[in-house]
């Protein structure tokens, strides 16, 4: 028994060692270089002010930490509101993007240091709030080559903001709209997608979003309240509400509350069930039910062999 318990330890360690060692250190850094134009005390990220029409370069410097040759690759992504109400910063449609230009791919030397810069064009027509977005560098790499099975990807993302007035933010009343509802099968399990938007141009703070939904006869039948959430300028929002069972077809209402600390969002919607909707969902939850689950199974097999195996470990060690 006690050579069985070392066998999996040694495994376990195999694992865990080779992990390491080849895991690896980032291979560069980056460093913003703030102009003139930057709003006073900031040093986290680019907040910029301009006038329209106004132009201005700044420069970021790349930093190769390593003995090889590194490229880095820059983007600029726009700032949008993922399901869980936190801003994000990935590649889309935006505003922004149409003012920013940033040389897309790095090369460095060894342990070389580069500067590179950043060209910003303030749109010609005075523009309210704020334009929200990040600097993206990630290093470029083989995704044919991985070590030990990890795949090493280092990336460093820098915010950027322009707008032509910082003073006139807080005078900006925000304004939530409502946009859709729907259900759909999400990772083969029923649920209430609810989206709405964000329609002015700053970020929301300290947002409560309580969504329950009801049958058409009033009986409460699912709920989600999220906490603390924030919103990127003139962005949208889709989460789901998640079901404990597969709904039949029929007619259903979403209420659905948004609050922050001042003002308070209301919408009642009412929305159809088709028996398609979850036609997906609905088949694995009877495939569940009706069958004798895969994994007790394994779970059975792994049993049946080891038992033995250990019984007869365990008589030769005594003898």
């Amino acid at each position: 028994m006690k050579y069985c318990y070392a066998v999996i330890v040694s495994v376990l360690m195999f694992v865990v060692y080779s992990d390491t060692m080849y895991a690896n250190e980032p291979s560069f850094t980056v460093t913003p270089l703030f102009p003139e134009e930057q709003i006073d005390g900031n040093e986290s990220y680019y907040e910029l002010q301009l006038d329209p029409t106004e132009s201005t370069d700044f420069e970021v410097v790349l930093h190769n930490l390593s003995s090889n040759e590194v490229t880095v690759n820059a983007s600029l992504f726009p700032a949008v509101t993922n399901e869980h109400f936190v801003i994000d910063y990935i590649e889309a449609e935006s505003e922004i993007t149409n003012f920013i230009g940033v040389e897309p791919s790095v090369t460095l030397g060894p342990h070389e240091v580069k500067t590179i810069d950043v060209a910003v064009q303030v749109p010609d027509q005075a523009f309210d709030g704020i334009l929200l977005g990040g600097l993206y560098f990630e290093e470029a790499y083989d995704e044919n080559i991985t070590n030990g099975g990890i795949s090493n990807e280092y990336a460093y993302l820098i915010g950027l903001q322009l707008t032509n007035d910082h003073e006139q933010h807080g005078a900006i009343e925000p304004e939530l709209s409502f946009i859709d509802v729907e259900p759909i099968t999400h990772e083969n399990r029923p649920r209430i997608n609810v989206s709405f938007q964000n329609d002015t141009a700053i970020i929301i703070d300290d947002l409560t979003v309580v969504t329950e939904i009801f049958t058409d006869e009033g009986e409460r039948i699912a709920s989600h309240e999220k906490v603390d959430g924030r919103m990127a300028p003139r962005s949208a929002v889709t989460y789901g509400v998640e079901l404990s069972e597969v709904l039949k077809p029929g007619t259903y209402i979403a209420n659905v509350t948004a609050t922050n600390d001042v003002d308070e969002w209301v919408w009642e919607e009412e929305f159809t069930i088709e028996e398609e909707d979850f036609a997906e969902a609905e088949m694995i939850e009877e495939e569940s039910t009706g069958s004798f689950p895969y994994w007790m199974m394994i779970m059975m097999v792994i049993a049946i062999l080891f038992v033995p195996i250990a019984f007869i470990l365990g008589r030769r060690g005594r003898s």
